[in-house]
């Protein structure tokens, strides 16, 4: 039991892995005075399924309430979700070394050619590689929450986390990876 705590506590890191998160946001703003928010209209349409839509937006509302913030009619900040999938390829080379090695003659240190042998008793008797480029499709997942000050009209604040999407993913996945997503975008809320 003692050895699949630490098993499971690292396949759980391992999955929740690989999520670059980046911040903005402007310097001269008070973000103490905001204690209620609204989701935008918009963060109910975001461009995904809606099991995926209904886990961003538990994720984030989760995430807020931590924060303090409670949801309102009249809020102090509106918060607007919004997701952009992006298709990437990756291409890499693969060498294949294919020739016959053999006995040879010894010519000495460092003097190694085909038939010969080199400084460790063995020699090259010719052969060939083959360099293959192989392409993989990855598409990367973005989610962005920002926030925006009706009073100014502009938004204050902005936290962005991609990862590589994995279409195969239980929905508990899925659930991770969306929750750890949210928690390390609101990790720098608010700014100090």
């Amino acid at each position: 039991m003692r050895l699949l705590i630490p098993l499971f506590l690292l396949l759980f890191i391992s999955a929740c892995s690989g999520i670059k998160v980046t911040f903005d946001y402007d310097k001269d703003v008070d973000y103490s005075r905001f204690k209620t928010y609204a989701l935008s209209e918009y963060s109910h349409q975001m461009a995904t399924d809606d099991l995926n839509r209904n886990r961003i937006i538990r994720a984030v509302e989760s995430e807020l309430g931590k924060k303090g913030m409670t949801r309102s009619e009249q809020p102090d900040v509106i918060v607007d979700l919004y997701v952009k999938k992006m298709e990437r390829k990756e291409a890499r080379a693969v060498t294949n070394q294919m020739g016959m090695m053999g006995p040879g003659m010894m010519m000495g240190p460092g003097m190694m050619g085909p038939g010969m042998m080199g400084p460790w008793g063995w020699g090259g008797m010719g052969g060939f590689s083959t360099t293959q480029i192989q392409y993989h499709k990855y598409v990367d997942g973005t989610l962005f929450v920002s926030m925006i000050d009706p009073n100014l009209n502009a938004m204050v604040w902005q936290g962005r986390a991609t990862k590589t999407i994995n279409p195969k993913a239980r929905p508990d996945q899925r659930d991770a990876a969306i929750n750890e997503a949210s928690k390390r975008i609101f990790s720098r809320y608010p700014p100090k």
